[in-house]
């Protein structure tokens, strides 16, 4: 079932709200706040650089959640203002190999998570044993 999210009334929303999981902070001012996901398979030559840039990117950024970059790719739940998320995201397009970065975005009454992680780590367990081909398309 859920339970009802109260931030939802503080900031005009008209629709009752039912969260099945924890809003941290309710968004400041209008600005609408958002979930995003997104993962996209293709091969990082140095997962540490990349991991530094979006480091640098994200300092001071109004963005929470965790985000996952290996050498196969990035994975990323996150939540922030709808502007700054989106803005994340094309810049993510800008870097090598990630032109073709789908994203999806969902409304949220405010943060849905406690802090941000951003760190290398294999994207999927199975890929830290096995070397599979999942970053070229004709393999998938």
């Amino acid at each position: 079932q859920g339970r009802k999210v109260p931030q939802l009334d503080k900031q005009g929303y008209k629709l009752r709200a039912i969260s099945t999981g924890t809003v941290y902070t309710a968004g400041i001012g209008d600005e609408p706040y958002c979930v995003m996901n997104f993962y996209h398979l293709v091969d990082v030559d140095d997962e540490e650089t990349e991991l530094e840039f979006h480091k640098r990117y994200l300092e001071g950024k109004d963005i929470k959640g965790r985000i996952f970059i290996s050498n196969k790719g990035i994975n990323a739940q996150l939540s922030g203002p709808e502007t700054v998320a989106v803005k994340y995201a094309e810049w993510i397009k800008t870097r090598p190999n990630f032109s073709k970065l789908n994203y999806s975005t969902f409304p949220s009454p405010g943060h849905a998570f406690p802090k941000l992680i951003v760190r290398v780590k294999a994207l999927v367990s199975l890929l830290r044993e096995l070397d599979l081909p999942v970053t070229d398309p004709s393999m998938r």
